[in-house]
């Protein structure tokens, strides 16, 4: 078991909790080795050297990066990876997206740019997987103000 992992896994057994946690974190570390960034918009491996580093897993997705441990939730950078191939880097706050974050969808179209509360907001670039691309504002997850749209 990487450093990283052992370290949240002997501060978890101080807060009481037991061997199954343990057994998971073992299974979590695996998907740590596996995790690779595809920007450099922070850096992993000093992430993982942290106190709130953690590996939080979903339903279809799993998470390695930074958490609020007294709230269980994804806060500051990390990157989630979806069943679907969808996967997000960037920084998180409250277990939302929010910040700068990149995302590469299951289609494989593109968002690097702002994030608020979960949603896009603020200034990034969309690039579709034909070639297309906008690049401008963004609210609520919608196109928003000033913005260049570009076809292939």
């Amino acid at each position: 078991m990487s450093e990283p992992v052992l370290k949240t896994v002997k501060a978890s057994f101080k807060r009481g909790v037991t061997k199954a946690f343990y057994e998971e974190a073992q299974e979590k570390d695996e998907r740590v080795l596996k995790t690779k960034l595809i920007t450099d918009l922070f850096d992993l491996n000093r992430i993982m050297k942290g106190e709130n580093f953690a590996v939080k897993s979903f339903k279809d997705s799993y998470y390695v990066g930074e958490v609020n441990l007294a709230l269980n939730q994804r806060d500051g950078f990390g990157v989630c990876i979806y069943e679907n191939k969808r996967h997000y880097e960037g920084s998180w706050r409250d277990d939302k997206r929010d910040g700068k974050g990149y995302e590469l969808f299951s289609n494989g179209n593109v968002y690097i740019g702002d994030y608020t509360n979960g949603k896009v907001n603020g200034k990034g670039l969309y690039k579709w997987m034909n070639g297309d691309t906008y690049d401008g504002e963004w609210k609520d997850g919608q196109k928003h103000g000033y913005g260049v749209w570009k076809n292939t």
